[in-house]
């Protein structure tokens, strides 16, 4: 499951808070096309079709990197189980948020001696079938970390 083990390496060192866009682009590929929201990459690896880099402005700050986004070249087949297994987490299905739309398959990280939060989250399409023994074709996965909102400032006393 070579796209478990890129995944979950890419996660670890996005949950450093000084992981950058250059640090991206050396792990995963040649910019194609530069947003202030949105970077396209031509990516190194041959099973990957494109790879995303998202950038949010939030309490935390302005600009971050917030998540990688990887399509496939071709559908990454594999069973709950197994994902759970190389993941070394449990898994949840996100909300579905409109018929015929893909299904989203949930990871959690929490800080475990890192500096933010964040989740692995793998879009599936099409959505499992019942019955097809949790058999999942993964099209897009999705590395996402979150910034805490800056303390606030306590209020002077009267």
């Amino acid at each position: 499951m070579k796209e478990a083990v890129f995944l979950l390496e890419l996660l670890k060192v996005m949950l450093s808070a000084s992981f950058g866009p250059d640090e991206a682009v050396s792990r995963l590929g040649r910019p194609v096309e530069k947003g202030p929201k949105l970077w396209r990459l031509r990516p190194r690896e041959s099973w990957i079709r494109e790879a995303r880099l998202h950038f949010e402005d939030l309490e935390a700050g302005q600009g971050l990197l917030t998540t990688v986004e990887v399509e496939m070249q071709a559908p990454w087949v594999a069973n709950r189980a197994d994902l759970e297994r190389a993941l070394g987490r449990p898994s949840r299905w996100l909300p579905v948020t409109g018929p015929g739309r893909p299904r989203t398959l949930a990871f959690d990280f929490d800080k475990d001696g890192h500096e933010l939060d964040g989740s692995i989250l793998l879009r599936l399409d099409p959505p499992p079938k019942a019955g097809s023994g949790e058999r999942l074709q993964v099209r897009t996965a999705m590395v996402r970390r979150f910034f805490p909102a800056p303390a606030s400032k306590a209020e002077p006393a009267p």
